[in-house]
């Protein structure tokens, strides 16, 4: 008798399993026997190397030393892969980034370390030096860094999950912009009877070059606060009064300095904090002068000569 007929002998019309013919169901096996089937042994064909394989079509992975080949995946964004491991135990390498990088970085998660609610995520090179960590619990996050050689960790960063976030040690933002021109044009005083835009033509930085010394404009590169300041080296003429110069936004004035100079040079001042739209511009104005009033422009050095800078704080 055939498989089939075997098959279908053993399996009734209406689709359940005829668990009275034992010879039907050792025959459709091929290589056993009723007696095998009915104590429940597996005849030594269907354990053979490589058999139970190629009977399911792919490898388990269940032991210690089992490796894929392939990439594991999960089916949909919301599906996830759990690694569960007893007690203390870490795992190493159980994740791994981009070979082709230089050094092949390695991230190892660790759930549950040493009885506790910490989830760690450690990064490693490819000698499995630890190169940083994020470690978490029901409370707080920290970011740690590892010193090169010997283990030495440093706390980066601390956030408290429901009350304060803290920095620790030195925070080097070497992309902050930040700006400062002088009103340096080597050629002494300068008299302003038709400026409007006071003339900070040197810069002696400009971080991000967002301070344009042509214009005497900085533009603001994104929206947030702004620490802006400016000085002015005035030298009023022989009329006496009262002068005035402003910081203005994008053409409207937002806050200015009223002074009565002396006859000599002095040095009026102004220092705020502004709220700046990205491409807001910010530039300093004379508000109110006399005929023949000046403000120093010499060559610098320990000469009181005026400045406008400013930088961005958040």
């Amino acid at each position: 008798m055939s498989r089939a007929s075997n098959l279908a002998k053993a399996i009734g019309a209406d689709g359940t399993l005829n668990v009275s013919d034992v010879a039907g169901l050792a025959a459709v096996a091929s290589s056993g026997s009723a007696s095998d089937l009915s104590t429940g042994t597996l005849p030594n064909a269907r354990l053979a190397t490589g058999a139970a394989v190629a009977n399911l079509g792919y490898t388990p992975v269940n032991k210690a030393g089992d490796t894929m080949s392939g990439t594991l995946k999960t089916n949909s964004a919301s599906a996830s892969v759990t690694f569960d491991a007893a007690s203390s135990t870490t795992f190493s390498n159980v994740l791994k980034g981009d070979t082709s990088n230089p050094g092949g970085r390695t991230l190892a998660v660790v759930s549950g370390d040493s009885g506790t609610d910490r989830t760690s995520i450690w990064l490693a090179d490819s000698s499995s030096r630890a190169l940083g960590a994020v470690d978490a619990t029901s409370t707080s996050v920290d970011l740690w860094a590892n010193s090169p050689g010997a283990l030495s960790w440093r706390r980066g960063l601390y956030v408290n999950r429901s009350t304060d976030t803290k920095i620790h040690g030195v925070v080097n933002q070497p992309c902050v912009p930040a700006f400062k021109a002088m009103m340096q044009s080597g050629g002494g005083n300068l008299t302003i009877d038709s400026t409007t835009v006071f003339p900070y033509a040197t810069e002696k930085f400009d971080n991000g070059g967002n301070y344009d010394n042509s214009t005497y404009r900085f533009t603001a590169p994104v929206t947030g606060y702004y620490f802006m300041a400016f000085s002015i080296s005035y030298l009023r003429s022989a009329t006496s009064g009262r002068r005035s110069a402003g910081l203005y936004v994008s053409g409207a004035i937002v806050e200015y300095i009223d002074f009565a100079p002396n006859a000599d040079y002095d040095i009026c001042e102004l220092a705020t904090v502004v709220y700046l739209s990205a491409t807001d511009y910010v530039e300093v104005r004379k508000i109110t002068a006399f005929t023949g009033d000046q403000v120093w422009a010499g060559a610098g050095g320990n000469s009181p000569v005026g400045s406008f800078r400013g930088y961005l704080i958040g």
